[in-house]
């Protein structure tokens, strides 16, 4: 079995060697904003998330020995139904044989046996790459009765966000939604975005909060900024740990490269759906019955003949506060 986090590469550069053999694979730097559960996590068994609210208005005026009592504490739960997922490819020796590929493989490699070489620490990276962006996207585009199997797993945040729109839990902003974004549009969806938030996340410290955007809005955003469009001097960029972070009315912007294609491929909702979250960090969760979602392992069967890596572990998303979304869509 290989650790590729233990595993002391040698000879050929895994990096340049990744560059030969396959495109770069983009990761989403984000997950330190999304709060993961792992306890009460069960294939297809609903739990709940509880969920304690805060109280805005707690204390009182005391007169006498009695102490007037607030308003009760709301606490309420809200269901989620996990899934088990899964990945496995099998490998043989030659798939890579006679090929550059090969001087990565041992000399006298046995049989399709890819253990200790530097073709199995590769295609294990890489498989922990893939699998962490598909999950990225997973959460957000599953659909529970979708008929794609690569997004069909789970309730993913778009079909939540969905339902509590439609229950007026969260505000959504529809005016940007059909067209492609016009001059000025960028710097003016993210501020409507912002004016149509609840009391509930207005009060959420702006460093506290994050914007997911798609890519035609940042691209639009950006050209608006060049452009100099009115409230564009609320951009700015700052360096925290190392990291070029990009904000707007000094909330956190992450642009997510998934929202415009599987907006469009998987929710159907148009080539130019301008998607838009506007949240509290962490109020999107991650359910998951590991520590770590991309643990896989990687072995080779005697009895197949095959190098294979797989992983197995049961996931689901579910929103913490709804009242603490702003959408467009």
């Amino acid at each position: 079995m290989i650790d590729i986090r233990e595993l002391a590469l040698t000879g050929l550069n895994l990096d340049v060697t990744r560059a030969i053999t396959t495109d770069p694979i983009i990761t989403e730097a984000e997950d330190s904003n999304y709060r993961v559960q792992t306890t009460g996590v069960h294939k297809d068994v609903e739990s709940k998330l509880l969920t304690i609210n805060h109280r805005q208005y707690p204390l009182r005026r005391v007169d006498g020995c009695e102490i007037p009592q607030a308003e009760a504490r709301a606490i309420t739960s809200r269901t989620f139904k996990p899934t088990q997922v899964g990945y496995q490819e099998n490998f043989c020796y030659d798939d890579f044989n006679s090929t550059i590929l090969s001087l990565l493989l041992r000399n006298n490699l046995d049989a399709s046996n890819l253990d200790g070489t530097q073709m199995g620490a590769l295609l294990a990276e890489m498989t922990a790459m893939e699998n962490k962006k598909h999950l990225q996207s997973l959460s957000w585009f599953s659909q529970s009765a979708g008929t794609d199997p690569a997004f069909n797993q789970v309730k993913g945040y778009w079909e939540i966000i969905a339902e509590l729109v439609g229950q007026n839990f969260v505000p959504r902003l529809q005016t940007y939604a059909g067209a492609a974004l016009a001059a000025g549009d960028g710097v003016a969806l993210m501020q409507a975005v912002i004016d149509q938030a609840s009391d509930d996340l207005n009060q959420v410290m702006d460093s506290d909060k994050v914007f997911y955007i798609g890519r035609k809005v940042w691209q639009r955003l950006n050209a608006d900024i060049i452009a100099g469009y009115d409230q564009s001097g609320m951009y700015q960029t700052v360096i925290e740990n190392g990291v070029n972070i990009a904000r707007f009315n000094g909330i956190q912007i992450v642009q997510r490269n998934d929202f415009d294609q599987l907006g469009n491929s998987v929710l159907g909702l148009g080539a130019n759906s301008n998607l838009v979250v506007l949240t509290k960090k962490q109020n999107m969760v991650w359910a998951i019955n590991v520590n770590d979602g991309l643990s896989f392992e990687a072995y080779y069967s005697r009895d197949k003949m095959r190098y294979i890596m797989r992983n197995l572990f049961v996931f689901g998303v579910q929103i913490d506060y709804p009242t603490l979304l702003s959408v467009a869509y």
